[in-house]
């Protein structure tokens, strides 16, 4: 396994018609146990960018995100369709 080392901030999750989880962005990565402070101000936003490898079946999905606090916080979800 070839594991890209990098402080996680954050996950996406992938759930199917059925609500269950097929895929998180974060599988098969490897993370720095570290510790680490951001700070947003009312109206401040922050944006994360990644790529991944997923490959889904036809079908429905429901895409949300999850910062990686303590107590985490999830995005809205949001609903996408695969065809093929």
């Amino acid at each position: 396994m070839e594991a890209n080392i990098i402080n996680q901030r954050n996950d996406v999750i992938i759930k199917n018609e059925e609500n269950e989880t097929v895929k998180f962005w974060s599988d098969n990565k490897g993370f720095y146990q570290v510790l680490g402070h951001l700070e947003l101000k009312p109206g401040e936003t922050k944006e994360y960018n990644g790529k991944s490898d997923v490959s889904l079946a036809e079908g429905k999905y429901t895409v949300s995100g999850i910062i990686t606090t303590k107590e985490q916080i999830r995005t809205n979800e949001i609903n996408i369709q695969i065809k093929k």
